[in-house]
């Protein structure tokens, strides 16, 4: 079994214990460690060879991650040249997340998918748009639409209330 129970960075220790070491996101005021092991383990499993530890910062928006020329149209994917489509984004259920920019020229703005990848809410109805995107319960995925010259400027964080300032995508990986 891998037991980690504290791990330093920036300066910050986070502290790693939990009951589910399958699927835990753990957060402290400066960002969120996405820690994840597949799989069933027991004494009897190989060892984790070279595991990481993928720490992402408040923005959960990645624009080198995206599907270029794609949008969603009633969930599904629809050709758009000017927008992009981001991978799938965890996140939490039953809890609120923040966009700083809001589409009104496209039907589905944002999709939300369960552990398996399967679409629990479509935004359908164009009257809609917001910046808030509460997660309903079973949430796990997000997938978010921007324009190409929205990229750069496109923030999607954890919470209820708008940030002062953009914050950029950051991603550090800890191999172990």
């Amino acid at each position: 079994m891998l037991m980690l129970t504290n791990v330093v960075f920036a300066d910050t220790t986070l502290n790693l214990t939990s009951e589910n070491p399958v699927e835990s996101i753990m957060s402290n005021g400066s960002g969120t460690i996405e820690f994840s092991i597949e799989g069933q383990f027991n004494e009897d499993s190989e060892p984790l060879v070279n595991p990481t530890i993928k720490v992402v910062g408040e923005n959960l928006f990645d624009k080198n991650n995206v599907l270029n020329g794609y949008r969603f149209n009633n969930g599904e994917l629809y050709y758009s040249e000017k927008h992009r489509m981001s991978d799938y984004i965890p996140v939490k259920e039953n809890t609120n997340y923040y966009r700083n920019i809001k589409y009104n020229d496209c039907r589905d703005n944002y999709v939300v998918y369960d552990k398996d990848k399967n679409k629990l809410l479509v935004l359908n109805n164009p009257t809609s748009y917001t910046n808030l995107l509460p997660m309903p319960a079973g949430a796990r995925f997000i997938r978010v639409v921007a324009t190409k010259d929205d990229l750069n400027k496109y923030h999607l964080i954890e919470g209820s209330i708008a940030p002062t300032e953009f914050k950029p995508y950051i991603q550090i990986n800890i191999h172990l």
